[in-house]
């Protein structure tokens, strides 16, 4: 509606202007003021023409511009929601179980015993790293822009904190081996802790 309100009041303006314009028209002596009016009306035709064209494509474009935005918004609230769905998965589902066991546990357990306890077993450490591993690809995304991080942040802030937290005496022992995912996940937890 927009669109075509512009529209009729550029055309209104253009008619305004080319009355004006014939009206005003000085007539020179070795021509008629018919063939005038009517060469000033075809030059008028001719440049609402190439204004109007002008116009639609800027208008366009513009329309163009914000449906790719949108297009983005949407695809990086999908991405989200894929976060939030693989949060669920068998892989993870593991190293969720023993975090809540651990946080049951935790001021009865040393930090040395969790480390062992972890590294002990290799299929819970596998599960602990998968976990951390899913953390990383969060922040991962957060820095690429690829996701909404609005999103992710309401659903998970309090359960990375509070996981990152418990599991903080493992991830310093973890830190050898990986510094860069040991610095995305102390990174996004500073994010989120906020």
């Amino acid at each position: 509606m927009k669109k075509w309100g512009v529209c009729f009041v550029l055309t209104f303006c253009w008619i305004i202007g080319t009355i004006g314009l014939i009206l005003l028209i000085q007539v020179p002596q070795n021509s008629s003021r018919s063939f005038e009016i009517v060469k000033l009306l075809f030059l008028s035709i001719g440049g609402y023409g190439v204004v109007m064209a002008t116009y639609f494509n800027i208008y366009n474009s513009l329309e163009n511009t914000q449906y790719i935005k949108d297009q983005i918004n949407f695809t990086k609230t999908e991405n989200s929601f894929r976060f939030m769905e693989r949060w669920d998965s068998p892989s993870l589902k593991q190293a969720r179980d023993f975090t809540r066991e651990v946080k049951k546990e935790r001021s009865k357990i040393s930090d040395d015993e969790l480390r062992n306890r972890i590294l002990n077993d290799k299929e819970l450490e596998r599960s602990v790293i998968t976990a951390f591993n899913y953390w990383e690809e969060i922040y991962m995304s957060i820095q690429h822009k690829r996701v909404n991080e609005d999103v992710l942040k309401k659903a998970f802030d309090s359960t990375y904190c509070d996981m990152y937290d418990r599991f903080k005496v493992w991830i310093d022992s973890y830190e050898k081996n990986d510094p860069e995912g040991y610095t995305q996940l102390a990174n996004l937890y500073r994010l989120w802790s906020k």
